[in-house]
This record gives structure tokens, sequence and C-alpha cells, in this order.
């Protein structure tokens, strides 16, 4: 299996699941990500918790369900954050006369 197509973004963790499971709110996509660790981040027993910013790796059929890669860490999160603060909401299209 290659490699080409799997999309790699960045989100917020938001609940922690069973089952090495989490929710990651990723600011590109509509609704949260269902993910579960990668081997790499169980073998070596790598903690991650909600408010953890996390990379995640989707592929391009299901992007309801993915793999969190990376932990990012504390300075590249507080740089997300930051990122996310500043940018504006989407305006409503809608009028009312």
């Amino acid at each position: 299996m290659s490699k080409e197509g799997i999309l790699r973004l960045r989100g917020e963790v938001i609940e922690a699941l069973p089952n090495t499971l989490f929710r990651v709110d990723v600011p590109q996509l509509p609704q949260p990500v269902l993910s579960t660790l990668s081997g790499k981040m169980r073998r070596h027993r790598i903690r991650v918790v909600p408010g953890d910013w996390v990379e995640l790796e989707l592929t391009p059929y299901n992007l309801e369900r993915g793999r969190v890669a990376t932990r990012l860490s504390p300075d590249e999160a507080a740089q997300l954050r930051k990122q996310r603060a500043t940018s504006t909401p989407p305006q409503s299209t809608t009028e009312t006369e």
C-alpha cells in the first residue's frame, strides 16, 4: 500500500474514548474525526490527552476516520491556537427582511 494518497492534517483532541480512540477537531473539516493511535505511538507509550494538538493521517476515501501520527510540541500547539483564535468564523449568508 502506497502513502501517496494520504492527507496529513493537524487538529486538536477534544475527547478521549476507550481503546485509544480520540475525537479530533480539524479546522479544515466540518465535523470531528474519529481517530486511533498509530502503532509507533502505542509502542513508545506516547500519551495523548484532550487539548493536545496532533497530526492526523487521513485517506481521501473516508474523511471521518483517521490515525494519530504524531503529537505536536507545545510550541507548535501554541502557534496553532493563536492562528485559530485570530481566524474569523464565516459569516452567515441568510438575510432577514
